[in-house]
């Protein structure tokens, strides 16, 4: 009959080297990575408090964390003033009306793809020597005007689906835009 090792598994508590974190390892182990920034260490190069059992190791760390918590002035701290005014659309209602959301949405993308449509026709006023127009200078003119590179790229979509722009590729695949409004 094989005889169960009854040896007890022995853990060691200790900070890391980085971040000053407590984790634990077993004794026997080479190296430990530290679960909050990714240090490596070398288990026989730590010096750090040592248990009986996982139990023990995991209730001294929770111990630890709450000291380097108080120590560096954490515990307790009120989160409520770095949320102030921010809130959920609908949180202060019993119920949030997202048909109501979804249409104002769409007219505030409507109003924004018009001032877009205009946009193109004061660009097409002041480079009407150029049949078209490379689309640094057609991005710069509208983030110019108050638009988002990323609301540009979509506005760029709908103008080439609406047939108010073509879009050419010249010289080493640089897009260039021709305006037809």
């Amino acid at each position: 009959m094989i005889e169960k090792n009854t040896q007890i598994r022995k853990y060691i508590v200790f900070p890391c080297k980085k971040c000053c974190q407590y984790t634990y390892a077993r004794v026997n182990q080479k190296g430990k990575k530290c679960p909050r920034c990714g240090k490596n260490h070398k288990i026989s190069e730590i010096s750090g408090e040592i248990v009986n059992n996982l139990k023990e190791a995991n209730l001294l760390v929770r111990k630890k964390q709450d000291g380097f918590a108080i120590k560096n002035g954490f515990k307790n701290l009120d989160l409520s003033s770095l949320t102030s005014g921010f809130t959920i659309p609908g949180s202060d209602k019993s119920t949030f009306n997202f048909q109501q959301f979804r249409k104002m949405n769409k007219e505030n993308n409507k109003n924004l793809y018009n001032k877009f449509i205009f946009g193109l026709k004061q660009l097409k006023s002041n480079f009407s020597t150029f049949s078209t127009i490379p689309e640094n200078i057609f991005t710069l003119f509208f983030i110019n005007n108050g638009f988002k590179s990323s609301e540009i790229k979509q506005l760029i979509k709908l103008a080439l689906r609406d047939k108010k722009i073509d879009q050419y590729l010249k010289n080493n695949n640089v897009k260039y835009y021709q305006i037809i409004v």
